[in-house]
C-alpha cells in the first residue's frame, strides 16, 4: 500500500518574509506619496484603517488555514464551504485581483526606473517608459516557467534589503520631523465630510499594500504546522508593515511640508513656482518618495539615494513575482475544482511548473499594464488618459475587497454548518467579527474612485460570463484534507528512495522490519519547483507510486507501507517525514546522508546526523542481501554498538544468516577486562536464542586494522559509530569508502537503542 503526502518546508520566518515581502512593495514607495498628497499626515490613519480591515479578514484566513491547509487562499476556503456559483465568482475575483496587483507593481517599476534610474545611470531614454515593466514581466514569466528553488532564506534576505532601503530614507527624513508641522497637517485634513471621504478613498487605495497576508494563506499547504504558523505569520507581518508605513508617512510629511524641498522640486523639475511644485506633489504622489529620498539624502551622496531607488525597484520586482506565483496557484485550484478547463492545471512535462496557469496570469498582467498605462493611461504628472496608476490600484482593490468579503461570509456559514468541527484557531465573537469585516470591506469599496469600481465590477462580470462555458462540472474536487493521515503507522524503518538504484535500501529496511515485526516505509520524494504547489504534482506522484512498487519487490507486502512525498526540497522532506512518522531507524545512502543532515559547528557527517535526527540513523552502502550467510558486527560497548547488534540481529533473523559479534581490544588489556568483554558478548548472544551467533574478543596492537581484516570476507558488515570514539569514526569511513559488499554504519538516536533485540 502506498499513499501521497505533502511536504511542508516553510517555517514562521519564511511565512513572515513572504507576507512582509509582498506588503512592502510598490505600495510603500508609490502609494505613501499618493496618500500624503491626498490627506497629509492623516495618511497614518488611512493606513491604520486599511490594516484593521485587513486584520479582521486575516482572522478568517487564520481559522481557515488550519481547517483547510491547501493552496488557493480565499478561493479554496470559499470552495470548501459553498458548493454554489458564489465559489466560481470568488475564484475569478482572486484570479483577476492578483494580476491587477502585479500590473500595478510593474507599472510602478516602469515609472520609477525611467524617472530615477535612467538619468542616474546616464542610460538611453529612447525606450518607452512602460517597456521596463514589461521586460521585467517577461523575465519573471521565464523564471516561473523554468522553475526555481527559491528558499525561505532568500525571501528573508530580500525583505532585509527592502527594509535597509527604507531605513536609509527614514534616516534622512525623520531627523527633520517637526511635531507641530505634523499636527497642522492632521488638522488641515480632518473634520469635514469631504475630508472623511478623502480618508476613505486613501484607505481603499492603499488596502492593496496589506494583501500580503493572503499570499501567506495561499501557500498554507507548504507551511509547517499551518494551524499555528499561518495566524502568527499573518499578524506579525501586519504589525511590522503598519509600523514601517507609519514611519514612512511621517518622513514624507516632513519632506513635503519643508519649504526647502518645495524649492528643490521646483528647480529639479523646471517648474515655474512653488505652487506648481505643491501641485505636482498633490497630483504625482506616485513618484514623490523618490524625489524626497533624493532631497533628504543629498548630503550623504548619490549612492544613498540610488540605494533607496534600487530597494524600491527590488521591492516591486519581488512582490510582482510573489503575486504571479499566487495568482497561478489560484488558477490551479480553480482547474482542480472544474471552474477552469483541465488543461489550465497541467504541469510542464520537464520543468514541473504550471505553465498554462503562469502564461494565463502573465497575459492578464500584460492586458492590465497596457490598458492602464499605454492605451488609456499615461505618465505620472503628465497629461494622461482616463486611467493610470491610481485607477489600476483601485481596480485591484475592488477585486480583492469583493473576494475577501466572500471569505468572511464563508466563515459564518462554516460555523453554522459545522459548529463542532475541529479548528486549531477560532475567530472570536462570530458572527460579529466577520460581519464587521464585511462592512469595513464594503466601506473601503465605496470610498474608491467610481471609475475604478465600475471597471473592477465590469471586468469581473465579463470574466465570469466568458468563462462560464468553460466550467467542468464533472471535475473532481481534490484537496490535501482528503489525503490519509500521517504518522499513525508503527514505522520501524524509513527509507528515502530516489530511483531504482535504492532498491537495496528497501531490501535492508524490509529485513529490519521483518526481523522485528514492524514495517518499512519507503518514501519516494517528488521535488517540484517553487512555482508549483506540492499538491499539484499528481502526474509525478503516480509515477513514483509505480517506482515504490518496483523497489519493494522481494519484500512481503505485510512489512511495506510506502509513501510519495511532494516537496520543494529533498533534505527538508526527509527530515519532516522522520519527524512525522517517528521511525526507529532512518536508512540512508551515503549521498543522501550528506544532503539531509544539518551541518554546523565543525561537526562531521556522523555527528551531524546524530544531532539532526532523534531516531537511529543507518548509512548503507548498497549491495544485494538476497543471499547472505554471515553478518559481521562490531560489538564494542555503548548504545551505538547495541544498536548495531539489534539491527544485525533483525537482519539475521529475517535472512537466516549467522551473526558474528566481534570486539577488538588493545594489546595488553588486563585479564579481567578481557573476561568482562567475553561475558558481555556472550550475554548478547544468549539473548538472541533464535539467531545462530558466534563471538570473538581479540587483543591486537591495531584494533582498527584488525576489524577491517576480519570483516573483509563477511557478506554484510554492521558497525555502530559515534564521534565519541575516533577509531569508530575512522573505521566507519574506511568501510563506506573502500568496501564493495553491503555495509551498514548505524548509530543510536539520543543515546538510546530503539530497535528491540528480540
Amino acid at each position: 500500500m502506498t499513499a501521497t503526502e505533502l511536504d511542508r518546508d516553510v517555517g514562521l520566518g519564511g511565512a513572515v518574509a513572504l507576507g512582509v515581502g509582498t506588503m512592502i512593495a510598490a505600495g510603500i514607495f508609490v502609494l505613501s506619496g499618493v496618500a500624503v498628497g491626498t490627506v497629509g499626515a492623516m495618511a497614518v490613519a488611512a493606513f491604520l484603517l486599511a490594516a484593521i480591515t485587513a486584520g479582521l479578514t486575516a482572522l478568517a484566513y487564520a481559522e481557515f488555514a488550519g481547517r483547510y491547509p491547501e493552496s488557493g487562499g480565499g478561493y479554496a476556503y470559499v470552495a470548501n464551504v459553498f458548493d454554489s456559483d458564489l465559489t466560481y465568482v470568488v475564484g475569478w475575483a482572486m484570479a483577476l485581483g492578483y494580476p491587477a496587483t502585479a500590473a500595478f507593481y510593474l507599472a510602478s517599476f516602469s515609472e520609477w526606473a525611467d524617472r530615477f534610474l535612467v538619468p542616474a545611470l546616464s542610460l538611453s531614454s529612447g525606450v518607452p517608459y512602460w517597456a521596463f515593466g514589461l521586460a521585467v514581466l517577461g523575465g519573471l514569466l521565464w523564471l516561473n516557467l523554468l522553475g526555481t528553488r527559491e528558499s525561505a532564506l532568500f525571501q528573508l534576505a530580500v525583505v532585509l534589503l527592502k527594509l535597509a532601503a527604507i531605513g536609509a530614507f527614514l534616516y534622512g527624513a525623520l531627523s527633520a520631523v517637526d511635531p507641530a508641522v505634523v499636527a497642522d497637517s492632521v488638522r488641515a485634513n480632518a473634520g469635514t465630510l469631504a475630508e472623511f471621504r478623502g480618508l476613505l478613498f486613501t484607505s481603499g487605495l492603499v488596502f492593496v499594500t496589506f494583501f500580503g497576508f493572503e499570499t501567506i494563506a495561499a501557500t498554507a499547504e507548504e507551511v509547517e504546522r499551518p494551524e499555528r504558523t499561518v495566524p502568527r505569520a499573518i499578524f506579525i507581518s501586519l504589525g511590522l508593515v503598519v509600523a514601517v508605513y507609519a514611519l514612512v508617512v511621517l518622513g514624507m510629511v516632513a519632506a513635503v511640508e519643508n519649504p526647502e524641498f518645495v524649492a528643490y522640486l521646483t528647480t529639479e523639475l523646471g517648474l515655474t513656482s512653488a505652487d506648481a511644485a505643491r501641485a505636482f506633489v498633490a497630483d504625482s504622489g506616485a513618484v514623490t518618495m523618490g524625489y524626497a529620498a533624493q532631497f533628504v539624502l543629498d548630503s550623504i551622496g548619490d549612492w544613498a539615494y540610488l540605494a533607496v531607488v534600487a530597494g524600491a525597484l527590488l521591492s516591486m520586482v519581488s512582490a510582482a513575482n510573489a503575486t504571479v506565483m499566487a495568482g497561478s496557484r489560484v488558477k490551479l485550484a480553480m482547474a482542480r475544482r472544474g471552474h477552469l478547463p483541465e488543461w489550465v492545471g497541467r504541469l510542464h512535462p520537464r520543468a514541473d511548473t504550471p505553465y498554462a496557469a503562469v502564461l494565463l496570469t502573465g497575459g492578464a498582467i500584460v492586458t492590465f499594464v497596457v490598458s492602464f498605462t499605454v492605451l488609456f493611461g499615461g505618465r505620472v504628472g503628465a497629461e494622461a488618459g482616463p486611467l493610470g496608476l491610481t485607477t489600476l490600484a483601485g481596480v485591484a482593490n475592488v477585486m480583492l475587497l469583493l473576494g475577501l468579503s466572500a471569505v468572511n461570509v464563508a466563515l459564518v456559514a462554516s460555523r453554522w454548518k459545522a459548529p463542532d468541527a475541529d479548528r486549531a484557531f477560532r475567530v472570536p465573537l462570530v458572527p460579529l467579527v466577520p460581519v464587521l469585516a464585511v462592512l469595513l470591506n464594503l466601506l473601503l469599496l465605496v470610498g474608491l474612485q467610481i471609475e475604478a469600481t465600475l471597471l473592477g465590477v465590469g471586468t469581473l462580470t465579463a470574466a465570469t460570463v466568458v468563462g462560464w462555458p468553460l466550467l467542468d462540472p464533472d471535475s473532481p474536487s481534490t484537496t490535501p484534507s482528503e489525503q490519509p493521515p500521517a504518522g499513525d503507522e508503527d514505522v520501524t524503518v524509513l527509507a528515502p528512495v530516489r530511483d531504482e538504484s535504492d532498491r537495496s535500501l528497501v531490501t535492508v529496511g524490509g529485513a529490519l522490519a521483518a526481523g522485528t515485526g514492524g514495517q518499512v516505509m519507503p518514501v519516494s520524494v517528488v521535488e517540484v519547483p517553487a512555482q508549483t504547489p506540492p499538491s499539484a504534482a499528481e502526474r509525478r506522484a503516480e509515477q513514483e507510486h509505480e517506482l515504490l512498487e518496483r523497489v519493494s519487490t522481494g519484500v512481503s507486502d505485510e512489512y511495506v507501507e510506502g509513501r510519495v512525498r511532494a516537496t520543494h526540497d529533498f533534505g527538508h522532506a526527509v527530515r519532516a517525514a522522520a519527524e512525522e512518522h517517528d521511525p526507529d531507524v532512518l536508512l540512508l545512502s551515503p549521498a543522501d546522508a550528506v544532503e539531509v543532515c544539518l551541518f554546523g559547528g565543525g561537526r562531521t557527517l556522523l555527528s551531524s546526523l546524530e544531532e539532526t535526527f532523534e531516531c537511529d540513523v543507518g548509512v548503507y552502502r548498497p549491495g544485494s542481501l538476497r543471499e547472505i550467510d554471515s553478518v559481521f558486527v562490531g560489538a564494542a560497548d555503548g548504545p551505538h554498538a547495541e544498536t548495531a547488534i539489534a539491527a544485525s540481529a533483525a537482519i539475521a533473523r529475517a535472512t537466516g544468516a549467522r551473526l558474528d559479534l566481534y570486539r577488538a581490544v588493545p594489546s595488553g588489556t588486563s585479564d579481567e577486562a578481557l573476561r568482562t568483554a567475553h561475558e558481555e558478548l556472550e550475554a548478547n548472544a544468549g539473548s538472541l536464542r533464535d539467531v545462530d551467533t558466534r563471538t570473538l574478543v581479540e587483543p591486537t596492537a591495531e584494533p582498527q586494522q584488525a576489524f577491517l581484516d576480519r570483516s573483509e570476507s563477511a557478506d554484510l558488515v554492521v558497525l555502530g559509530s559515534t564521534d565519541g570514539r575516533d577509531q569508530d569514526v575512522s573505521v566507519a569511513g574506511a568501510l563506506l569508502r573502500e568496501r564493495d559488499d553491503p555495509t551498514l554504519v548505524i548509530q543510536s538516536g539520543e543515546g538510546e537503542v530503539h530497535l528491540p533485540l528480540f
